[in-house]
């Protein structure tokens, strides 16, 4: 990475600036906090790849910690974000960080052993080292809608008809994205090139609409191929995720699904082809909102 990476601290408090950014430092990390929201995210906005973590409080002036969160992913970043709090952890609070994609909950008082261990663990973590390498210089907005559309079975002359462009350049940026390892056959995302790490989901029934159980898992994000089985478990789908927060997520909602008798996560990995249209959302990329 061309920038020294920083750790971003911000809470109104400044006593709790200071103890955070104190502590990062004597571990080894690069850190500049600040006690202003705003002002910490017009910082932000300059230099996005120069802050891989940032360690927010809850509730602050000006704006919330949730709130800072989603205009941070307005940059399309992929910053590991942990909220701090002293407020309980009520659904309305879930539904907040799980719409600002926060990837991690510390309660105040915080324990500094446990926010260094969280800080260390992430800069020694493969999403870290994938983030260290942008994918900026290789891949663009047409290759997310060239990904979207191969995934949807369109061939080369249907991708150059939807976008515009001419076939010989959908030709050559497929066989980029194949040579660069983004895509691994037609139907068949190469995920880790992005930074997540995969899965099987065993789904066992013991009574329940099956087609109906089928379609709402479907439509769970991170599934990224759906099948019936005969044999051990009723359904096994295949999942990517980021952080184990997003794992732990998902096999809740699945839980709670009348019918479900039992769940078990398995690392092992079963190729299906993939036939979800909720992929390209994974990627944290909106090619739609750019054009």
């Amino acid at each position: 990475m061309s920038t020294q990476p920083y750790i971003m601290v911000v809470d109104d408090e400044e006593e709790l600036t200071h103890l955070f950014t104190e502590l990062l430092k004597g571990s080894g990390f690069n850190c500049v906090s600040f006690t202003d929201p705003l002002l910490a995210l017009k910082h932000y906005g300059k230099n996005p790849q120069k802050y891989p973590l940032v360690l927010t409080d809850l509730r602050m002036p000006g704006i919330s910690g949730t709130e800072l969160a989603k205009r941070i992913r307005q940059y399309g970043s992929t910053t590991k974000i942990i909220l701090i709090t002293a407020f309980d952890i009520d659904d309305d609070l879930r539904d907040e960080v799980r719409e600002a994609r926060i990837s991690e909950i510390l309660s105040k008082p915080v324990k500094l052993k446990d926010l260094r261990k969280s800080v260390t663990q992430y800069f020694s973590s493969n999403t870290f080292r994938m983030r260290e390498e942008p994918l900026s210089s290789e891949f663009d907005d047409i290759d997310i809608r060239i990904l979207e559309l191969l995934i949807q079975g369109k061939n080369s002359k249907q991708i150059s008809s939807s976008l515009g462009i001419p076939i010989s350049t959908i030709q050559r940026r497929v066989r980029k994205l194949f040579e660069k390892e983004f895509i691994m056959s037609k139907y068949q995302i190469n995920f880790t090139k992005f930074g997540f790490k995969s899965g099987c989901v065993h789904i066992y029934l013991h009574d329940g609409d099956i087609d109906t159980i089928l379609e709402k898992v479907s439509k769970l994000k991170g599934v990224t191929s759906l099948e019936m089985h005969i044999g051990n478990s009723d359904i096994i789908c295949e999942v990517v995720y980021r952080e184990g927060r997003d794992l732990f997520d998902l096999i809740s909602n699945i839980k709670k699904m009348d019918g479900v008798e039992r769940v078990v996560w398995s690392e092992r990995i079963f190729e299906y082809p993939l036939r979800m249209n909720n992929l390209i959302s994974l990627l944290e990329l909106d090619p739609l909102s750019q054009s």
